[in-house]
């Protein structure tokens, strides 16, 4: 019973000690505190100055937060005007994206039609050399004939101033039996008609065929 008491009494010092340890840490945190309350104390004027400056500085602020608020709702404003240009912007990227599938199908159109063209070309630059070729020879006969038709004109006007000459010859030798035919008249004593045998026979056309003779 004795031991039983004496453990009982060790654990209540125990239990004691543990108090007076909690006790002593309760008084340094209280004297901790009170030195910092005092400290804090001293700390007011310094504090109150800090809080003056404070409300100072919140003054500044809050005109510093009516001229942000001015330049927020600016800013917005810039902004909202900045989202239209954007929107129009992306319409205009839009047709312009139309605008190049169109002018990319009308480039596949025109290049499609270009090749057809350069197949047409090609085909006609062959029946042009084809047609060349001919009127090379064409050319060359065509030369021949002119050369004989020059040659058939030179001979008609040769005939044609052979002719001129031969008419001039026989319209002279016309005047000339005509006019001995007058002098033969004339020289008739007693004017008597002309003898049949003394005019020049004439042609079936009543032209005189003195200068035949």
């Amino acid at each position: 019973e004795q031991q039983v008491e004496l453990l009982e009494l060790r654990g209540a010092l125990a239990s004691e000690r543990e108090r007076s340890e909690e006790l002593q840490a309760q008084l340094d945190t209280f004297a901790a505190e009170r030195a910092e309350m005092e400290a804090l104390r001293r700390r007011v004027p310094e504090l109150e100055q800090d809080a003056a400056a404070a409300r100072d500085m919140t003054a500044v602020e809050r005109t510093r937060s009516v001229e942000l608020g001015d330049s927020c709702r600016t800013l917005k404003s810039q902004l909202e005007r900045l989202t239209r240009t954007q929107a129009e912007l992306l319409d205009r990227c839009k047709r312009a994206d139309e605008a190049t599938k169109r002018l990319q199908a009308d480039k596949e159109t025109i290049e499609t039609a270009m090749k057809q063209a350069k197949a047409k070309v090609a085909v006609q630059e062959r029946q042009l050399v084809t047609f060349l070729s001919a009127n090379e020879a064409i050319e060359a006969d065509l030369q021949q004939q002119m050369a004989a038709v020059a040659a058939l004109e030179r001979r008609a006007q040769e005939q044609e101033a052979e002719r001129a000459t031969i008419e001039a010859y026989y319209s002279a030798r016309l005047t000339e039996a005509q006019a001995q035919f007058d002098r033969l008249l004339e020289g008739k004593e007693g004017r008597h008609p002309p003898r049949e045998s003394d005019i020049p026979p004439r042609d079936a056309d009543g032209g005189s065929r003195v200068g035949a003779r």
